[in-house]
């Protein structure tokens, strides 16, 4: 009986050792994958005109956003968006970048 407790122990000890590396070596694959796309993602902002976003995304990618330095902001539906994902929009002077210059505002008259 002892002698399977030490068979089950070194094996486990194994298991959990490789289960180990396996997941550090995806940590270090997602975050390679997290800056390619990134890469790719800032690569494509950088030659765009127009830059389209629900406010969610402009302020999920609001550093990315920034680097192109949008100087207007077009807000459709403006009465159902909040003020707080309207302003998470907007840019700030910052190094490579110029802040928003004009927000515009779109909706019937009803909305705003």
């Amino acid at each position: 009986l002892d002698q399977l407790h030490r068979w089950k122990d070194f094996h486990l000890e194994t298991l959990m050792a490789t289960l180990e590396n396996v997941n550090r070596r995806y940590d270090e694959l997602s975050a390679e994958k997290a800056n390619i796309s990134q890469e790719i993602d800032s690569l494509v902002l950088s030659e765009a005109r127009i830059i389209g976003a629900t406010t969610t995304g402009a302020a999920k990618y609001k550093e990315l956003i920034s680097i192109k330095s949008a100087s207007v902001v077009m807000c459709e539906e403006a009465g159902e968006v909040t003020e707080q994902n309207v302003i998470s929009a907007l840019t700030e002077r910052m190094e490579n970048s110029k802040e928003t210059k004009h927000l515009i505002l779109i909706g019937d008259h009803l909305q705003l």
